[in-house]
C-alpha cells in the first residue's frame, strides 16, 4: 500500500457497480450541454450513459442536455473528448474550461517546438 495515498474505507467497500447510485445519491447537480454533429451522434450511440439524453435533429445532428454530479464533470468531459470535433460543448462553463484546457495541452504536445515549425 502506498503510504502517500490516504486510505478510504469507505471507497474500499464499492465497486464500478456502485457508480449509478452514487450519481443518483450525489446531490450537487450541474447540467452539461453539448452540440453534436450527425457524426456525434453516431459516435456517441453505444454510449448508455448519454446516448438516451441526445434531443435528435432533423439533420442528424443532436443535443446533449443530461444533469450530472458536478464531482464527475471532468470524466463527463473526458467522454466528450473522445467524440472530438463532432461535439461542442455548450454549459457549464467550467466544463468548456476543462475542454480548453484539454485542448492547449494537446496543441502544446503535438505543435511547440515542432522540427520546421
Amino acid at each position: 500500500m502506498n503510504e502517500a495515498i490516504a486510505f478510504h474505507e469507505d471507497l474500499d467497500l464499492k465497486s464500478l457497480r456502485d457508480w449509478p447510485d452514487m450519481e443518483i445519491t450525489d446531490t450537487v447537480k450541474t447540467v452539461l450541454v453539448v452540440c453534436l454533429t450527425a457524426t456525434g451522434v453516431r459516435k456517441l450511440e453505444p454510449n448508455g450513459r448519454l446516448y438516451p439524453f441526445i434531443v435528435l435533429h432533423e439533420d442528424g445532428g443532436g443535443t446533449l442536455r443530461v444533469s450530472i454530479p458536478v464531482r464527475q464533470l471532468a470524466f463527463y468531459v473526458d467522454m466528450i473528448w473522445g467524440v472530438s470535433y463532432d461535439a461542442k460543448i455548450i454549459e457549464p462553463e467550467e466544463a468548456v474550461y476543462m475542454m480548453e484546457q484539454n485542448i492547449a495541452m494537446m496543441e502544446q504536445q503535438y505543435f511547440t517546438n515542432r522540427p520546421g515549425g
